[in-house]
């Protein structure tokens, strides 16, 4: 019998196969779930990766129940978030073929609240210095313009 490198190897793989089978078996099933990103704003695309077995994705916003859809194995479902559906979410998988629910939360973030935050304000400045050069463009016109003192005859 050859004694390479392979051959000396097998019984610590054994080993490690039969003290761990869910190590040997995790390359190959995966009862799980990702969400990515898990914050984003309104428009945000939310990617949901699936494992290995067919997945009911059931989505809440705030504990109510929004959309359910079915996820074949190793697939992805893609949710783009609309400005109504800021607040925060939960997907809750429910795979065939395991045994447990697997829940992930992710947040829709609003938009700014505008009367607290500090907007744009070069609209602002550009419409304050057009006002103050046209109010000195007409002090100097009018300053051009002839006096129209009253004419006095001559004695």
């Amino acid at each position: 019998m050859p004694r390479n490198g392979v051959f000396r190897a097998l019984p610590f793989v054994a080993l490690v196969a039969i003290l761990f089978p869910g190590a040997v078996r995790a390359d190959h099933y995966w009862c799980g779930m990702e969400v990515d990103p898990s914050s984003g704003l309104a428009g945000t695309t939310f990617t949901f990766i699936n494992g290995t077995f067919p997945i009911n994705l059931r989505l809440y916003r705030e504990g109510d129940l929004v959309r359910e859809v079915s996820v074949d194995p190793n697939a992805i479902y893609e949710m783009t978030a609309g400005r109504s559906d800021v607040g925060r979410w939960r997907a809750q998988g429910e795979f065939e073929g395991c045994p447990d629910l697997v829940d992930e939360s992710f947040t829709v973030l609003g938009p700014p609240d505008t009367a607290t935050a500090p907007g744009d304000t070069t609209a602002l400045t550009a419409g304050f210095v057009l006002l103050v050069a046209a109010a000195f463009g007409s002090l100097a016109f009018v300053r051009r313009l002839p006096s129209r003192r009253p004419i006095t005859p001559l004695k």
